[in-house]
């Protein structure tokens, strides 16, 4: 287990978290011209999780390509959501949600995956602008979860493993990239 603040993205990935979310929050319907935030009221609240999750993970691995070309990809089977390409250690899960508090939130899935242990970012949004709150990270396995109930498809993160994830730092130095990358 490599400490969080050795990871190569340690001091990029909230800036790319943010603006993978922005890309997510301004999709267009080119049919209909409404954005994803026009139609998220009607959304059940189910799809409207799984659909932000899937969103933003396609587009920081697209974010982290233009960072450093070539070396990311989404993840198979039971690999990482985001693999690594260069070395598979730095290579992580992604969890997105927009509960309140410290909890860090997944489902029954984390629990019982056979996944090795690995980094996992995740990225707490406030629930009406899909804007960014938090971005934390850290190390967790399947065994690091606790399922809610015996017929419960929740799961936490434990306090004691939770307790070791810290906020990512706010990014500097990016101003040109920010301006070079429009959503992609």
């Amino acid at each position: 287990m490599a400490p969080v603040i050795s990871h190569p993205l340690y001091y990029h990935l909230r800036w790319l978290a943010h603006s993978s979310m922005r890309c997510v929050s301004g999709m267009v319907d080119p049919v209909f011209n409404t954005t994803f935030l026009d139609e998220w009221p009607e959304m059940a609240a189910n799809t409207r999780g799984s659909y932000v999750g899937t969103a933003f993970q396609t587009k920081l691995t697209k974010y982290l390509n233009v960072v450093q070309p070539g070396s990311w990809r989404k993840g198979e089977g039971v690999e990482p959501d985001i693999v690594c390409l260069y070395n598979r250690d730095w290579s992580f899960e992604v969890k997105t949600s927009c509960n309140r508090g410290v909890a860090i939130s997944g489902n029954r899935v984390q629990a019982t995956a056979d996944k090795p242990p690995c980094f996992l970012l995740y990225v707490n949004y406030h629930r009406d602008s899909l804007t960014v709150r938090d971005v934390r990270m850290g190390w967790c396995g399947p065994a690091d979860w606790m399922v809610s109930g015996e017929k419960s498809q929740s799961a936490r993160l434990s306090q004691e493993v939770r307790d070791h994830f810290i906020s990512l730092p706010e990014a500097c130095g990016l101003n040109m990239l920010a301006q070079a990358a429009d959503c992609l």
